[in-house]
């Protein structure tokens, strides 16, 4: 019946043959629908004690869903439609700007995200509601044929709607991937109610309305925020000034040739080869763009990228918005409470994340001359 059984806090058991017997089971639970799963978050089943009876009495705790104002996240699917890149390579030609390049490139990205949102609400809306448009539309046809024949124009009226909904099921299924994270699975096997599915319980994973602050519960959202601050201010704050000394006169060092080849200036060929390197699917930072976008629209945005990479090289600046991050918090167990059970990840833009890889990348190249890298037998 593709019911869900969530995670038991308190216990493993929630029956007991007595006191002294060692006889115990998980015979109560609580079971809930899909439809019911995405109306709530932070569902809980959580064992309450038993006095008399042989069984344990089991609280069911949920909260409703608050309607926050979402991000820009550029979906993958939009690279899909028909005339979508030439739509972009209009819009950057549009952008007058002027500036330093990074200053530049980082007001284009802005324009172009506001262009996106009006075209994505315009053209698209939700998949969901065309989708039932569209439904309809087939169901009275439906009703038609029951009656009489069809006519020609209907029958292609219903064709071009089973084409319609052909691609609207595609481009479902590629947003809620790329919303569930579930890469290691291809794109094309009629997974979207899975794809749903994974991404409803990472919505509600991820979603902290509780927390235990030095013994204390913590509720109200205002608090909740001041106590993950907190946290973090104080654990990446040192205490000490003290730091060791490293004595590196003999350590392995590279050749003066291999440091004009580091401080090289990056060119076009290097930065495309980078960027082939980057997963197109993965979380976006800050900017919202994936790395997708980047390799589709390459030949539109790699100028002013460009020019932006030969900027930073010179002159080891760029956009101070380029370094801004989202600070994700990862539960490391289910249910967790306290901060130091969750795990802090950085979700970092797209540029940032291009010249980072550029860096890295030559580094790795140097370093593993010097150092003899044991490799992993895995």
């Amino acid at each position: 019946m593709e019911l869900h059984d969530p995670h038991l806090n308190g216990g493993k058991f929630s029956w007991f043959r007595g006191i002294n017997h060692p006889s115990a089971a998980r015979l109560d639970r609580f079971l809930y629908s899909m439809e019911w799963e995405e109306k709530f978050k932070n569902i809980r089943q959580k064992l309450l004690p038993r006095v008399l009876f042989d069984h344990c009495p089991i609280l069911l705790e949920s909260g409703n869903w608050e309607q926050k104002r979402s991000n820009f996240k550029f979906e993958n699917w939009w690279l899909k439609v028909e005339g979508f890149t030439n739509l972009i390579q209009s819009w950057w030609n549009e952008f007058l700007v002027e500036g330093c390049p990074d200053y530049i490139l980082n007001i284009k990205l802005r324009m172009l995200k506001q262009k996106l949102k009006e075209w994505s609400k315009s053209n698209f809306g939700e998949l969901t509601s065309k989708k039932n448009s569209l439904l309809e539309e087939l169901a009275e046809i439906d009703l038609i044929q029951e009656t009489r024949e069809l006519t020609e124009d209907e029958v292609i009226i219903r064709a071009t709607i089973v084409v319609e909904l052909e691609e609207l099921a595609k481009n479902e299924e590629s947003k809620w991937r790329q919303k569930s994270r579930v890469l290691w699975l291809k794109q094309g096997d009629n997974n979207t109610r899975f794809f749903q599915r994974m991404a409803t319980a990472h919505r509600r994973i991820n979603t902290i309305d509780r927390l235990i602050d030095r013994g204390e519960v913590v509720e109200d959202p205002v608090e909740i925020r001041n106590t993950v601050i907190n946290f973090f201010k104080e654990l990446y704050t040192e205490s000490e000034e003290w730091r060791p000394n490293f004595d590196l006169m003999e350590c392995p060092t590279i050749s003066q040739e291999e440091k004009d080849w580091m401080q090289r200036p990056f060119t076009e060929s290097e930065v495309l080869q980078c960027l082939q390197l980057c997963d197109g699917d993965k979380a976006p930072g800050q900017d919202g763009y994936t790395m997708s976008f980047f390799k589709s629209c390459w030949g539109i945005v790699k100028e002013d990228l460009m020019l932006t990479i030969h900027n930073f090289h010179q002159n080891g600046i760029f956009e101070k918005s380029f370094n801004a991050t989202f600070l994700a918090l990862i539960p490391k167990k289910p249910g967790a409470e306290e901060l130091k059970d969750f795990r802090p990840i950085s979700l970092i833009g797209g540029v940032y994340k291009i010249i980072s890889k550029l860096i890295t990348e030559r580094l790795k190249t140097v370093m593993g001359k010097l150092v003899d890298v044991p490799k992993w037998p895995f």
